[in-house]
């Protein structure tokens, strides 16, 4: 049974203790029971981890796919060739005559990357990469995508016209062909033909959402001629890759784009896809991963709730001739009713705290072992504190107000 001071009812038997006295009588309380006590707090400390941990991860995502679209620049767009119109029925297939016609016919563009994309076996020695994505492009490729080399260069013009057999390696193929070794002016072999490697692009990871042949980290890279002459003999795109003239122009260069096309292949589904697009979509998803993660997590709260008023409930049944004594001498429902709520509060703080640090120390210890940050959010941390007390004064008010009831008679014959 806790010690409680019945001097506090002496000094004013009729009037209601000073919070002071009952803070000292609650934290007195838990003191004697500290095992259980910590044990309750165990649902709080895991509710308000998880909501702190899983909104840095939905935020940390959400800034990871934000940083790998922002890598090609808040003014690039992608053309895409459409779909089939039907099974059986051939892809809408672009042209480099369209690529031409977009550099002259729209303003807002200021420039243009035809790309075809393919699947080849590439090899160096005995070391294969079967159906490995090969791209033709143009020598102006690295400047709209803003894509830089580790080593050696990126083709010319000159090497484009003329189908040279040269290619550049994106950071995954260098490394898995090459290991360790500069793979500058060795030789690779495209679909049974030689070619000099001439330089390796910087690591620059996947970018969702805007499609084929956005990511360079695994692809092999070719003059366009030399994929139509000396490969597969294709005249046709797979995509063709935009430069907006600023971001601020980048809703013109897509209209002026989109009316371009529709006048050149009336009805056919081109895929015209933009940085601005997908960062207003990825914002959105991740605005409604991060309310879902955190309801997820509060479900846990709930339930660390639900174990503060059994804790309580069974405080109160165990505590029953406390209360009748402090009734008889004069102590008023609302201080004993205080009382209990204050203990509920208390320990829903108290974890609240703990999982505070818990969770910021695991969104630390997750930055420090991911690619990728996982922020401790400022807002996270003041929900999940501010649900933890009000998880402390919800719950903790029935088994209070079950206290500050009971008759001093009853509770004598009771004990």
């Amino acid at each position: 049974m806790v010690h409680w001071n019945p001097d506090i009812y002496r000094r004013g038997r009729l009037e209601s203790c000073g919070w002071v006295d009952l803070a000292t009588m609650a934290a007195q309380s838990l003191r004697v029971h500290a095992l259980r006590s910590i044990l309750t707090m165990l649902g709080i400390v895991i509710g308000v981890a998880a909501v702190i941990v899983t909104i840095g991860v939905a935020a940390g995502a959400q800034a990871e796919i934000r940083r790998q679209i922002e890598a090609l620049g808040t003014n690039f767009l992608s053309l895409n060739s459409g779909p089939p119109r039907g099974v059986g029925v051939a892809p809408v297939l672009l042209y480099r005559e369209d690529a031409e016609a977009i550099r002259a016919g729209c303003l807002a563009v200021a420039d243009v990357v035809p790309v075809q994309e393919m699947r080849l076996n590439v090899s160096r020695g005995g070391t294969l990469l079967e159906n490995n994505f090969v791209m033709g492009t143009t020598a102006n490729d690295p400047r709209v995508r803003r894509t830089r080399l580790v080593t050696g260069r990126f083709f010319d013009d000159d090497e484009e016209h003329a189908a040279a057999r040269v290619a550049i390696l994106g950071a995954s193929v260098a490394r898995y062909l090459f290991e360790d070794a500069d793979p500058v002016g060795a030789e690779i072999r495209i679909y049974g033909q030689h070619f000099s490697v001439i330089g390796v692009l910087a690591e620059k990871g996947e970018t969702p959402g805007l499609g084929p042949g956005v990511g360079i980290d695994d692809r092999v890279f070719v003059p366009l001629r030399t994929v139509e002459k000396r490969l597969l003999g294709l005249r046709t795109l797979r995509a063709i890759f935009l430069q907006a003239a600023s971001p601020e122009q980048i809703a013109d260069a897509a209209s002026q784009t989109q009316r371009l096309m529709d006048r050149r292949h009336p009805n056919n589904p081109f895929e015209l896809r933009s940085q601005q697009e997908l960062l207003a979509t990825s914002s959105g998803i991740s605005g409604i991963l991060t309310v879902m993660l955190a309801g997820i997590a509060a479900v846990s709260l709930l339930v660390g709730g639900i174990g503060v008023m059994n804790i309580m409930l069974v405080s109160v049944t165990e505590r029953t001739r406390e209360i009748g004594v402090r009734k008889a001498v004069g102590a008023a429902s609302s201080a004993i009713r205080r009382q209990f709520l204050l203990e509920a509060l208390v320990l829903s703080l108290a974890g609240g705290v703990v999982g505070i640090a818990l969770g910021v120390s695991v969104c630390l210890a997750g930055s420090a072992l991911l690619a990728w940050r996982l922020p401790v959010v400022p807002g996270a941390v003041l929900l999940a504190f501010g649900f933890s007390a009000a998880v402390g004064v919800g719950f903790g008010i029935y088994p209070a107000w079950r206290a500050a009831m009971l008759a001093p008679s009853a509770v004598l014959r009771a004990e």
